[in-house]
C-alpha cells in the first residue's frame, strides 16, 4: 500500500537503514516530512505509487492498476461534485479519464457506457451505503481480472489474478468469518479446478 509506513520507517528508509520504493522517494524529496500531510500531498503520494505500478508492472498487473485507478478516480469525482469541490483537484493521473471527469456537467460525466457502474456507486455513496460500495468495488476488480485472464490455466497470470482474489477476500475474512471463508472456499475450488490435484480433493475438505 501507498501509505504502510510509520514515521519512524520513513525516517530510517531515509538514512539508509532499510531501502524505500522509488516513489516513496520521490515523493519524500516533494514534501516537508515535518508537516502533516494535506489532501493533495495524499493525492500525490496515492498518484506516484499508481504510476510506478503500472509503469512497472506486467502488462496484466499494469492493467489492473490502472484499472483500479480508474475506479478510485470515478469515486473521488463523484464525491468532489457532491461536496461542490472542484473535481480535477481530487483526481490522480493524467489520463482521458481523468480529463472527462474534471471537465464534464453531465450527471454521469459522460462515462456510463465504458463505465456502466457510475450511476449505481452514486447511489451508494449518496445514501452512506459504504460497506455495499465496497463489495461492489471488489466486485468489479474480480470482473476485470477474470475478464483479463480469460483463457490462461494457471500460468503466471493465473497466479497473479488467484493473489487478487485471496487478497480482496481477506479483507472481509477479518470482518465476516462467514462471509470470508466462503469466498476463500470459492477462489480454491477455482484452483482445484485448474490444477492436476487428485479429483477427491475438495475444498470443503481443506482447513478453511
Amino acid at each position: 500500500r501507498p501509505a504502510a509506513f510509520s514515521h519512524q520507517e520513513l525516517e530510517e528508509g531515509l538514512i539508509g537503514i532499510f531501502p524505500l520504493a522509488d516513489y516513496m522517494i520521490q515523493f519524500l524529496e516533494e514534501i516537508d516530512i515535518d508537516r502533516p500531510l494535506s489532501l493533495a500531498s495524499e493525492n500525490r503520494l496515492i498518484e506516484l505509487y499508481f504510476d510506478e505500478a503500472i509503469e512497472r508492472c506486467d502488462p496484466f498487473l499494469s492493467d489492473y492498476f490502472a484499472y483500479k485507478r480508474d475506479i478510485k478516480n470515478i469515486l473521488s469525482a463523484i464525491n468532489a461534485r457532491r461536496d461542490g469541490k472542484e473535481v480535477g483537484e481530487v483526481l490522480i493521473g493524467q489520463t482521458d479519464l481523468s480529463h472527462t471527469l474534471a471537465t464534464s456537467n453531465q450527471p454521469d460525466f459522460g462515462i456510463a457506457q465504458s463505465y456502466p457502474f457510475v450511476s449505481r456507486v452514486r447511489e451508494m455513496l449518496d445514501q452512506r451505503q459504504l460497506t455495499e460500495l465496497e463489495r461492489q468495488v471488489d466486485g468489479l476488480l474480480l470482473d476485470h481480472i477474470a475478464e483479463t485472464s480469460e483463457g490462461h490455466i494457471f500460468d503466471e497470470i493465473t497466479v497473479f489474478a488467484y493473489f487478487i482474489e485471496l487478497s480482496l477476500a481477506a479483507r472481509w475474512l477479518h470482518r465476516s468469518a462467514s462471509e470470508g471463508r466462503e469466498k476463500l472456499r470459492d477462489i480454491l475450488r477455482k484452483v482445484l479446478s485448474n490444477s492436476a490435484l487428485p479429483q477427491q480433493v475438495r475444498a470443503d475438505e481443506l482447513a478453511l
